[in-house]
């Protein structure tokens, strides 16, 4: 009561200048009764009372009556209910008795949150006397008010042809005026939600309840080119969201049109304006449902519940703003919700808990904007070594154009690795599809940067606070030893495709992280352009297979660390004039393990099986004495191969078979060997080949 419309505060001095009961000129005291005869003001009774079954156990007192001269008044209600006395009676009815002056507007409102269901009644009231009231509910949704059990229409309202309300553009005329006199009817009624006040007319002594309908109210802030009036005109905003919600149209109405609350900046000649939807069952009039001619169309509690939930889920808030502006060419901004408790199970404040929403709490309200960019707010760790979680981990939070977090169900953020000095690049809903069908190994060679992967939880749901927390993020691999690395975050999923926006704005870096690696045994071997003598033949003009890498004359006598690299960071180390890198398994297409202590013929299979690019390799001067006939199956493309100085007498059948042999081939066997494979002199299609490329001592 003490608030203009608009939050501004009122000078209770000029607002309110009286207290107590309302008076006039013609009042007289008396003293020795303590009272004030006036002659000229006809005083009623009129009781307010809560119908709510907690109606002796929540206090909404004290009650406030504002005449329209000024005189403010305050009600608190019996003092006992059960023998115990004064104010701290713990059992007091929310009964209210008021000392109103007929022919006079009043403002009243309540201190705690409005009962779901109250009766109003101006017990010694003739048919002559008249009152209005303008009662402040706090909630948006509709108050019906009924008459010896039968709905009153509202005055904004019409009833069509199917038994449905249709409620008229917002206007002050449908206000009950005190003016009127006997022009009013005991009843008449105009809830403006904007102000969420219910104005009412009090005639005669009939009481009157009033009912909070249990239904949600939507509201869409919206921009759009027609005006307001021209917007709530239009008969398909109600099936519109109707479709989308999966109800019949009959359940959602257009009942108001207001102030938008966004500060989105308008072309010119475009208009801004909330737009309010009720959504639910409406109630009974004269049997018939006022806005539903069947029983098939009743929304119950639990269905408004899912349908609140489905309302604030990215897939629906995306197939609003799409839909209205397919159909209507409006920009829908931002969409609100609210929920009413259930009848006779009211939601005390006293009860609430503030680790559980629930949706039909009587203030209950989830907002839900048009997400517009991403923000890290917490950064991780920006030190860690390898093999450990990062001791802060990141939260990401979804904004809107106000820079306000956004709460929507069906959001997810995901994180990757990327060097911290590349660029950023947008990731399109379709690459995204694409890269979850590969698998995690396929994934993780993709997303390794400079020899680590990140491990942990990569994508995680946005929360009701809007806040995506990462909770186990971390780093494994074998670093190279070169740059340093960052973590980047995106939607994805949904998210990717969220109202049709694009994704630049939806990535966000994190500060450039330093790793440490202490591994102490790496091998570091060298890239360079491979020598004839190294395959015994000489390479094509501009190179070509891949690129040339030498570990050679290392003093290898395993080849474990090598194969931990690939394994895990899928790359090998370099050291190229004391400056630490790394390349890539899928760039190597030569490899020299020549002039060391090999003789571990298994383990060189399965270093061998993560180059599956390699064409040439050279294993000379080594010391294995025998080769697995599967040696060389994951090297599809090998055409070349020296193995001259190992103890080898003999090759195993199937050596030759998944080889790329050629006249251009050259096979250098070692000096040892006794046998070859028959096998491959008994193929006439790559004996002749085979023949020419092997060199025999």
């Amino acid at each position: 009561m003490l608030t203009d419309d608009d939050g501004s505060k009122k000078d209770v001095t000029l607002w309110a200048p009286n207290k107590g009961i309302i008076r006039d000129g013609s009042c007289v005291r008396d003293d020795a009764w303590l009272l004030d005869i006036c002659a000229g003001i006809k005083h009623e009774l009129v009781i307010f009372e809560s119908l709510d079954e907690d109606t002796t156990d929540r206090r909404i007192g004290p009650l406030g009556v504002r005449s329209d001269t000024g005189y403010i008044d305050l009600i608190n209600g019996p003092g006992s209910y059960k023998g115990d006395h004064g104010y701290a009676s713990v059992d007091r009815p929310s009964l209210y008795h008021t000392i109103l002056a007929a022919d006079h507007h009043y403002e009243v409102a309540f201190t705690g949150t409005l009962p779901l269901s109250n009766r109003v009644i101006m017990p010694m009231g003739d048919d002559d006397v008249f009152v209005t009231i303008s009662l402040f509910v706090g909630r948006m949704q509709r108050i019906e008010v009924y008459k010896n059990g039968m709905l009153v229409r509202p005055n904004n309202a019409q009833l069509d042809k199917g038994g449905s309300f249709t409620y008229m553009f917002p206007d002050q005329r449908f206000i009950p005026n005190i003016d009127d006199g006997v022009l009013l009817q005991h009843g008449a009624n105009y809830f403006d939600r904007n102000a969420m006040t219910l104005h009412l007319a009090l005639r005669g002594n009939e009481d009157l309840v009033l009912k909070t309908s249990q239904t949600l109210i939507i509201n869409m802030d919206t921009v759009m080119e027609m005006t307001p009036e021209e917007l709530y005109s239009q008969k398909s905003l109600g099936p519109i969201l109707a479709s989308i919600l999966g109800v019949s149209d009959k359940n959602v109405k257009v009942v108001n049109i207001g102030q938008s609350s966004t500060r989105r900046r308008r072309s010119i000649g475009s208009n801004a304006a909330m737009l309010t939807f009720e959504v639910g069952s409406m109630a009974s009039m004269g049997g018939l449902k006022a806005r539903s001619m069947g029983l098939n169309d009743d929304i119950d509690i639990d269905a408004l519940n899912n349908l609140q939930r489905k309302i604030i889920e990215a897939k629906t808030v995306c197939t609003i703003k799409s839909e209205m502006k397919a159909k209507l060419n409006m920009e829908v901004v931002r969409i609100s919700v609210n929920g009413v408790d259930q009848e006779q199970q009211v939601v005390h404040d006293d009860m609430r808990s503030e680790d559980v929403f629930n949706p039909f709490d009587g203030m209950s309200s989830k907002t839900v904007s048009m997400p517009t960019d991403l923000s890290i707010f917490r950064e991780p760790e920006l030190k860690l070594k390898i093999g450990e979680k990062f001791a802060t981990q990141p939260w990401i939070q979804v904004l809107d154009e106000n820079g306000a977090r956004v709460v929507v169900n069906g959001l997810s953020i995901s994180a990757k690795l990327v060097a911290a000095d590349s660029q950023v690049q947008e990731i399109s809903a379709k690459q995204f599809r694409k890269n979850a069908k590969k698998n995690r190994s396929e994934q993780e060679t993709e997303n390794s940067v400079q020899g680590v992967v990140l491990t942990g939880r990569t994508t995680i749901n946005v929360d009701q606070d809007g806040l995506a927390k990462f909770t186990d993020l971390g780093i494994s691999g074998a670093f190279s030893g070169s740059g340093s690395v960052a973590l980047e975050f995106f939607l994805d999923g949904s998210g990717m495709q969220i109202c049709g926006m694009g994704t630049s704005s939806m990535i966000k870096r994190s500060s450039a992280i330093d790793i440490k690696d202490e591994t102490s045994n790496a091998v570091h071997c060298t890239k360079g352009m491979a020598r004839a003598s190294d395959f015994l033949r000489k390479k094509k003009k501009g190179g070509g297979g891949g690129e040339f890498v030498s570990c050679a004359n290392l003093g290898l006598s395993g080849l474990k660390t090598i194969i931990q690299d690939l394994l895990v960071g899928n790359f090998i180390r370099l050291r190229t004039n004391g400056v630490v890198s790394s390349i890539r398994k899928e760039q190597i297409g030569s490899l020299s393990l020549a002039n060391n202590e090999l003789t571990d013929s298994d383990e060189l299979r399965e270093l061998l099986s993560h180059l599956p690019a390699l064409s040439n390799i050279n294993l000379s001067n080594n010391n294995f004495t025998e080769f697995p006939a599967d040696l060389f199956n994951a090297n599809r493309a090998l055409a070349n191969f020296d193995l001259k100085g190992n103890p080898t007498t003999t090759l195993q059948p199937g050596f030759f078979a998944n080889m790329k042999i050629s006249k251009k081939s050259k096979f250098i066997m070692p000096c040892s060997l006794e046998t070859i494979p028959v096998d491959v002199l008994l193929d006439k299609k790559i004996v002749k080949s085979f023949l020419k490329a092997a060199k025999f001592c």
